[in-house]
């Protein structure tokens, strides 16, 4: 029973594995090759990173985020000390 199955089992594979060949060659048969028209053109300045910029941006977002916790800090002791 067992060498029956494992005929079955190779059998199967033999087809998987010949449906896999077909299916590559088929692929192959239907690639698509993309081809560049026009090469590019290099910027003679680099756009990004933007070093400083990005790091006013911190600066102000993280400068904000530390004025409003400082500000709800004050209201609730206040209202605590009142």
């Amino acid at each position: 029973m067992a060498q029956a199955d494992l005929a079955t089992r190779d059998l199967m594979l033999q087809s998987a594995l010949q449906q896999v060949e077909q299916t590559r060659m088929e692929a192959n048969r239907q690639v698509r090759y993309l081809t560049t028209s026009v090469e590019p053109v290099a910027s003679e300045a680099p756009s990004f990173p933007r070093k400083f910029e990005n790091t006013i941006l911190a600066f102000l977002i993280f400068a904000g985020i530390y004025l409003m916790i400082s500000l709800t800090a004050s209201i609730l002791r206040e209202q605590v000390t009142s």
